[in-house]
């Protein structure tokens, strides 16, 4: 009878139990609650597993609910997909910490409306109103993006401070401070300073390190407009730049001008240094000006130069390999130069053009004195003609050089068998330049030194011979030399032999390129076993430039 008890009461409890709610620590539990749980030293306690258990979990019913141990959050099931209670909306309680692994947003806001998504503030001194930071390698501690017409991705203001503020704390840190990449069509940066009375500068530069304050590249090669635009509707300079130790302004360019000046009624450039040059422009490309000047107004000068100094220069060009300074006109002068005790003009290079001027119809070159032409390869010298090359280069060339000298039969030299002896001319016919020398000179006796360098014609003779009523002469040569090595060596005729001696006959006649300060001499050789006296009759040598370069 009990256990029957017992049981009626069971039965009857669970029946109450599914047609009301049902209350745990609570005697009345709330009417639109099936379960009421009421504790306020204890929890809930829901099904606990990783997130791979739980979307491994077979038709999950929406509504259901589990405890994720690797995301530490609660979850819940909406019918299609899983939904993170933590992030899926509601009330944040300040200060608020939360970390997860996730390859989407960790915490997304949208606004439909024309209010702020998310708002940041701070009101103490140096406060930070949001702050984004990354220390993974690669990331981005601040990401704006905007696709709307005329949307800004960033808009920053500032009533009383800055209104952006970029620093780089590390100094070992190479990477740029500021970046920005533009895809589109439009401007990538602009600054505008629309306080009309302001004095400040639009935008500084400022650095202590020992490159560029600004470099400015233009990859496109089929870009026609200037790197660096300025435009001053002022009266100030549209381009003002000082040195203290370098130059003012340096232009350099590959292929055209390396600096361009233009004005209607001032100055196309104007450049001013304390200790270097105040305009220095340097061109590597061919027929291009280094520094170029226009002027289209009557009296004006498209490069005017002055100085004071007695040692310096009103325009001084230089180029290491083509055109110093370069000036051409229509209908007027080129270069105009003028001094009243110094140089007018004066033009330098190395291996180029130190001063070039051209003319259509005007003059290239008028010159109002005396006029000297002298240093490089002119080699001016007196009596010289001034002529040039088939490319109109100019020199001064030696008006004579032609000789022609003798040796007697007298007192002739003993000719040792199989040494090579000079010939000794004691005498001049003529020498033009003053070029040979005598057997009387010292030092280079017998001797023809070449004054320029080029093409020369040379010729010589003697005849070598013995008295004997036994022997005759064998075998003799002639030789050009030059510098002590063989230009051309003549071997002798067939000996004349006598009753009373034996005689050869010797000539030589050579055409030799000489450079200028060669020396050339005449040699006899005979081959008889025994020495012999030599020089019988008479000698002759001449000789004459048939070209110079």
């Amino acid at each position: 009878m009990r256990n029957l008890l017992l049981f009626t009461s069971f039965i009857i409890g669970f029946v109450n139990a599914n047609s009301q709610a049902v209350g745990i620590g609570i005697t009345s539990p709330s009417s639109s609650s099936m379960l009421d749980i009421s504790s306020t030293t204890k929890g809930m306690l829901m099904p606990r597993m990783t997130s791979a258990q739980r979307t491994a979990i077979s038709s999950p019913v929406s509504g259901l609910l589990v405890f994720d141990t690797d995301t530490k959050t609660l979850w819940a099931y909406d019918g299609t997909a899983w939904k993170n209670l933590y992030t899926s909306g509601g009330v944040l309680t300040l200060p608020f910490s939360q970390t997860v692994n996730t390859g989407i947003s960790a915490f997304q806001v949208t606004n439909q409306g024309t209010g702020a998504a998310i708002e940041g503030s701070s009101t103490a001194q140096f406060g930070t109103g949001i702050t984004a930071k990354t220390t993974g390698e690669g990331g981005w501690s601040l990401f704006a993006f905007s696709n709307g017409a005329g949307s800004q991705s960033i808009r920053s203001y500032a009533d009383n401070g800055t209104a952006f503020h970029g620093e780089n704390n590390n100094a070992a840190n190479t990477n740029t401070l500021v970046n920005l990449f533009n895809k589109g069509a439009g401007k990538t940066g602009s600054f505008q300073l629309s306080n009309n009375s302001s004095t400040s500068p639009n935008v500084q530069i400022a650095g202590n390190h020992r490159g560029e304050q600004l470099k400015i590249y233009q990859t496109n090669i089929l870009n026609s407009a200037a790197a660096v635009s300025i435009e001053n509707s002022g009266t100030g300079q549209g381009l003002y730049s000082t040195a203290t130790i370098g130059f003012g302004i340096y232009g350099k360019s590959i292929g055209n001008v390396g600096v361009y000046g233009e004005s209607s009624t001032g100055y196309g450039a104007m450049g001013a240094s304390t200790s270097e040059n105040g305009v220095f422009g340097l061109s590597d490309g061919n027929g291009k000006a280094g520094v170029r000047g226009e002027a289209g107004g009557s009296n004006s000068n498209g490069v005017y130069g002055t100085t004071t100094s007695a040692t310096g220069h009103g325009v001084s060009g230089f180029n290491a390999s083509g055109i110093g300074v370069l000036g051409s006109s229509n209908t007027s002068t080129g270069v105009y130069g003028s001094s009243i005790s110094g140089t007018g003009l004066i033009g330098y290079s190395t291996s180029g053009t130190g001063l070039y001027t051209s003319s259509i119809s005007g003059l290239a070159l008028d010159v109002n004195g005396n006029l000297k032409i002298s240093g490089g390869n002119t080699n001016p010298s007196d009596g010289a003609i001034l002529t040039s090359n088939a490319s109109g280069n100019a020199t001064w060339k030696p008006r004579k050089v032609a000789f022609s000298a003798s040796g007697s039969g007298t007192n002739p030299p003993t000719i040792l068998s199989y040494v090579n002896t000079t010939i000794g001319y004691q005498s001049e016919r003529f020498d033009a330049g003053n070029d040979f020398n005598t057997s009387s000179a010292n030092p280079d006796p017998n001797t023809f030194i070449a004054p320029v360098t080029g093409v020369y014609h040379f010729s010589a003779g003697t005849i070598v011979g013995i008295s004997s009523l036994i022997y005759n002469i064998d075998y003799s040569e002639i030789s050009l030399i030059r510098n002590n090595s063989t230009l051309k060596v003549v071997r002798g005729n067939l000996p004349d032999n006598g009753p009373t001696g034996s005689t050869i006959q010797l000539t030589i006649d050579a055409t030799v390129y000489l450079n200028a300060g060669d020396k050339v001499i005449v040699q006899v050789l005979q081959g008889n076993l025994n020495d012999i006296t030599g020089f019988y009759l008479s000698s002759e040598f001449s000789g004459h430039l048939v070209y110079a370069e």
